[in-house]
């Protein structure tokens, strides 16, 4: 199990003022050196922005704060689509505040996802929760609060950067940030606050250098995830393989301007250009696939530099060959020295 470092406290109730928070700890209570507080909805006393420069406040007294997206308990089962709309909300909030760019944004699934509540949210949803979140604000920003039964998930396929574990003590391991006992009360300033145990370096969090204040088994993970998705990885659902669909579409592209350049070479090598037959237009069609205008217009620009013809001419063949219509090919420019004999036998 990892090293205790520091703890904190999350409530809600109202905000802490600094001097209660320091009027607790000379009484007896926890130095609590963090604190995690709601963002997002500036109108719910629940969220610090509704109590304008509190956060400021706080961290002039020498606390880190970490700012917590929560609605309610079905939060995760709106999927990818309710990740990015909370998404938004948190990082708009937070940026009024002033909260720095380089801190996470921590989003909480009350349920637990095992046999209790796995018909009300499955895993997958919540996943894809995340993956809605980190859609916004970037997956160094991501992170999850939870249960074991999510957490441990996440943590393992890399669905967040960084975790905030609910739940029994026993299931901290290494690479969770912060521990959140469902029953271990503590009560600064006379309100209900839930104790947080950090079992990593609050120095991570300051300046603004946070994403590589990460564990090394973090910055690592980090990198052979961004290495995978570089290079491609065969089989992998996420890892590679929009890399693998792209570099196919190339291929499939590469093979059309086979097919293309031929003709349009032929083209140019006869004086007047060419009518398509309808078999004719029917093969090529079908060589070619269904190419949008945007593909014809990238086409076109590719073929014009490579062939001893404008621009205009290749788009109109192109468009003769996917949408047949009436228009004949334009005659292809002459060769510079067919031109340069004509002259000569003018003069």
């Amino acid at each position: 199990m990892p090293l205790l470092t520091a703890n904190g406290a999350a409530y809600s109730a109202r905000e802490l003022t600094p001097w209660e928070l320091d009027e607790y700890t000379r009484g007896g209570g926890y130095d609590v050196r963090f604190l995690i507080r709601g963002i997002g909805y500036p109108a719910s006393p629940k969220c610090v922005s509704h109590y304008p420069g509190s956060l400021d406040r706080h961290r002039a007294a020498g606390r880190i704060v970490l700012l917590r997206h929560r609605v309610g308990v079905d939060d995760f089962a709106g999927g990818w689509e309710a990740g990015q709309a909370h998404a938004r909300a948190a990082l708009a909030d937070a940026r009024i505040e002033g909260y720095p760019e380089n801190l996470p944004l921590i989003f909480t699934c009350d349920r637990r996802l095992d046999e209790v509540d796995r018909d009300e949210i499955p895993l997958s949803t919540a996943l894809s929760y995340l993956d809605g979140v980190a859609d916004v604000i970037g997956f160094d920003r991501t992170w999850c609060s939870g249960y074991a039964d999510l957490v441990h998930v996440a943590q393992d396929i890399s669905a967040a950067a960084g975790f905030v574990l609910r739940g029994p003590e026993t299931g901290m391991r290494d690479g969770i940030a912060f521990h959140r006992s469902d029953g271990e009360r503590i009560f600064p300033g006379r309100i209900e606050a839930d104790l947080l145990k950090a079992y990593i370096d609050l120095d991570a969090f300051e300046g603004d250098e946070f994403p590589m204040g990460l564990e090394q088994w973090q910055q690592e993970r980090m990198y052979d995830r961004i290495m995978s998705m570089s290079a491609g990885v065969a089989g992998e659902s996420f890892n590679g393989a929009q890399f693998e669909h792209h570099e196919h579409r190339l291929t499939v592209i590469d093979q059309k301007l086979d097919v293309i350049g031929g003709v349009l070479t032929r083209l140019a090598m006869r004086d007047g250009g060419l009518d398509l037959t309808d078999d004719e237009t029917a093969m090529l069609a079908s060589r070619l696939g269904s190419p949008t205008t945007s593909d014809l217009a990238d086409l076109a620009d590719h073929l014009s530099m490579h062939l001893d013809l404008g621009r205009d001419t290749v788009y109109r063949v192109l468009e003769e060959l996917y949408q047949p219509s009436t228009v004949r090919v334009m005659k292809p420019r002459r060769p510079a020295h067919a031109a340069d004999d004509m002259s000569g036998q003018a003069s």
